[in-house]
Formats: C-alpha cells, sequence, structure tokens
C-alpha cells in the first residue's frame, strides 16, 4: 500500500488505515471513503486497481464481520473485473449478510463478468427469497443481456420467483425484454386465471415501456403501451398506457 500513500490521496497520519487490525469503519471509514473517491476520479485508473487490490488481500483474509461489510461496501463503488473472483466466492457464502453485500457489490460492478457471476449464482440458489433477491440483482443492473436468462424464471411455480422475474425483466427497459413482455408474456396472461400474475406482467410492460422512451425508442416502446392499454382491467394501468401512447406521439 506503500505507494499509494506516497501519491499524497490521504493525510500522513492516515498510511496506515488499510493496515489496521481490524479495520474500524466508524474510526476509519471516512478517510477510506474519501480515498475511494479519489480513486474514482479520470486519471486514476492505476491508483483505483492498486487500491482494489489492497481491499481484495484485506477482504480474503479477515474475519471481522464489520470489517468485511465495509470494504464490499467500497468494492460496489470502485470494483471492476479484478473483484470478481472474491466476490463470485462470497455470493455463496454460508453468512446471508455477506452474501448480500457481495451480491450488492456485484450488482453495481459494470463488467460483464459480474452479470455473468449473478447468473451461475441465481442457477445454483437454494432458496426462493435469495433468487428473488439474485434475480432483483439482475434487474437493478439494467442490462438487457440478463433477459435471457430472467426469462427461466418467469412462469416459475413460486409466484414471488415468478413476479421477480417479470419485474426485473421491465426494469431494464431493454428491446428484448419488450419484445418478450409485450408478446409471449402479455398474450399468456390474458387466460390466467391469478389476476395478480397478470397485473404484475402490465406493470412490467408499463416499467419497460418507459425507460425506452426515456432512451429515445419511442417506436419500441409504443406497442407496450398499447398492450396494455387493450389488456388490463385496471383503470390506474389504462390511464398510464394511455399517458405513454401520447408520449410516444408527442
Amino acid at each position: 500500500m506503500e505507494p499509494i500513500m506516497n501519491e499524497r490521496i490521504v493525510h500522513a497520519s492516515d498510511a496506515d488505515l488499510l493496515k489496521s487490525d481490524p479495520i474500524v469503519p466508524a474510526r476509519d471509514g471516512h478517510a477510506i471513503e474519501w480515498m475511494i473517491a479519489r480513486a474514482g476520479d479520470p486519471g486514476r485508473e492505476a491508483q483505483r486497481k492498486e487500491l482494489v487490490a489492497a481491499m481484495l488481500a484485506r477482504l480474503s483474509k479477515s474475519d471481522d464481520l464489520n470489517e468485511r461489510v465495509f470494504l464490499l461496501r467500497q468494492l460496489a463503488t470502485i470494483g471492476r473485473e479484478e473483484s470478481v473472483p472474491v466476490l463470485t466466492s462470497l455470493i455463496s457464502d454460508r453468512d446471508p449478510i455477506l452474501r448480500e453485500y457481495a451480491l450488492r457489490a456485484l450488482e453495481r460492478n459494470p463488467t460483464a463478468d459480474a452479470l455473468e457471476a449473478i447468473i451461475a449464482a441465481l442457477g445454483g440458489a437454494d432458496s426462493p427469497e435469495w433468487r428473488v433477491a439474485l434475480i432483483n440483482g439482475l434487474g437493478n443492473r439494467r442490462d438487457g443481456s440478463a433477459v435471457s436468462a430472467l426469462s427461466r424464471w418467469m412462469t416459475d411455480p413460486d409466484e414471488s420467483v415468478a413476479i421477480a422475474a417479470i419485474l426485473a425483466a421491465g426494469n431494464t427497459g431493454s428491446p428484448r425484454a419488450a419484445e418478450l413482455l409485450g408478446g409471449e408474456m402479455l398474450a399468456a396472461v390474458v387466460g390466467w386465471a391469478k389476476a395478480a400474475r397478470r397485473a404484475v406482467v402490465e406493470r412490467a410492460c408499463l416499467l419497460c415501456a418507459d425507460h425506452l422512451v426515456r432512451s429515445g425508442a419511442k417506436n419500441a416502446a409504443r406497442p407496450l403501451f398499447e398492450a396494455v392499454h387493450m389488456s388490463t382491467a385496471s383503470p390506474l394501468y389504462r390511464e398510464s398506457s394511455q399517458r405513454g401512447i401520447e408520449r410516444c406521439d408527442s
């Protein structure tokens, strides 16, 4: 860590922050977070990598839960592909707190490796609750590449898993999600007995369409608004879809 500290990113008195045993967030957190914020500035890629490497090394050897959670929170800010292997191992940890924070770090990691790590963990999830958390993580990434993986779970027998997958696909705001939700899924739920599942698909369609409009893809959004407007039994969704159609025409 000496090269980082020699760049005067922090005061000389903070030089041992990442070497203290353990790191105490209440005592050390502000200075470390300041270092991390600086490492994310343009032109500091080498510094970011060095800082991430130090945090990963610390994370791997630490057995202090508070310290490990603190480090995972920082990796969620500046971690890239180099942090994925360690985060992947922690996403299957027995400790539910570590698993949750590792997932958050992968969720905010913009690399394709992070996406694949979450998808792989989803296939091996040991409970519906954890599967829902992983699905929500995919949705929060807003990455259309996740839609194919999510589609597997949209008709899952577990209601919570299916609902999470449908909404996560909508939250990606991608053309593939629009095609899937507005075509296969919406057509299927018209005959479903459970009105709640149908309402979820309609909500996901509206969510996806809204993202598409915001990104300028009005032509892809309009069919979704129209499909909901024609099929919904909800006055609120009908009004929302009508407004969406008008936005597409403006």
